[in-house]
């Protein structure tokens, strides 16, 4: 499976996030799994990239502080979209189901193709 978006860390963090929860993944993992685009992020030509395509639609250079925010990740980006999906749906679940049309026989499918059956491997 492949999910994208241009920066490779919003839309992107944001799916994950939501197909782990539907998992079951503990929020703490998915928070650690969402936090290493910290880590293994952009080199410094995207970096300059970025700063130069900002630059020409903007015709002045930003601070380099704005480009890191741009293309870095905070806990409080996903925690902000989890708390709107909460105060908007109840939960995750709820979410999948009303916002994005998806049945339980559909999580139930999802979780038998990308989880391992920790019982079958003893």
């Amino acid at each position: 499976m492949v999910i994208h978006c241009t920066a490779g860390k919003d839309r992107t963090g944001f799916v994950i996030a939501v197909l782990l929860s539907a998992l079951d993944v503990p929020i703490g993992t998915i928070f650690a799994d969402y936090l290493l685009t910290s880590k293994f992020g952009f080199a410094q030509a995207t970096f300059d990239e970025v700063r130069t395509l900002i630059a020409s639609q903007i015709s002045v250079m930003p601070a380099e502080e704005v480009v890191h925010t741009i293309l870095g990740v905070d806990r409080s980006y996903l925690q902000a979209a989890l708390d709107q999906i909460d105060e908007s749906y109840g939960s995750i679940a709820g979410y999948l189901r009303d916002a994005c049309g998806v049945s339980r026989d559909q999580i139930a499918r999802l979780k038998a193709a990308l989880l391992v059956d920790s019982g079958a491997a003893a």
